[in-house]
């Protein structure tokens, strides 16, 4: 499983500069290994889709293959406790 981080998801879809290279990546990393995020994914994605005036529809298609972890006192304890490199 590879980690998915909100401000990648957001540049496959924003239409950035890296854009193409982050949405291949993405759809490279589903098809093999398969993504994870945490639930505030889908919090962020939502908000920016409100902002930047997007059919909020698209981060529902986007985020269908994502697994989505819930962040509890667990997730927030083991984060809080990694140290070194990652």
């Amino acid at each position: 499983m590879i980690y998915l981080d909100t401000s990648v998801a957001l540049l496959a879809l924003l239409s950035q500069p890296g854009a193409d290279e982050a949405a291949r990546l993405i759809m490279e990393a589903r098809a093999t290994e398969g993504l994870v995020s945490s639930r505030l994914l889908q919090v962020e994605m939502a908000r920016a889709a409100h902002r930047d005036h997007f059919d909020v529809r698209v981060v529902d298609e986007f985020i269908a293959g994502v697994g989505l972890i819930e962040i509890g006192p667990d997730v927030i304890e083991c984060a809080s406790a990694l140290t070194g490199e990652l």
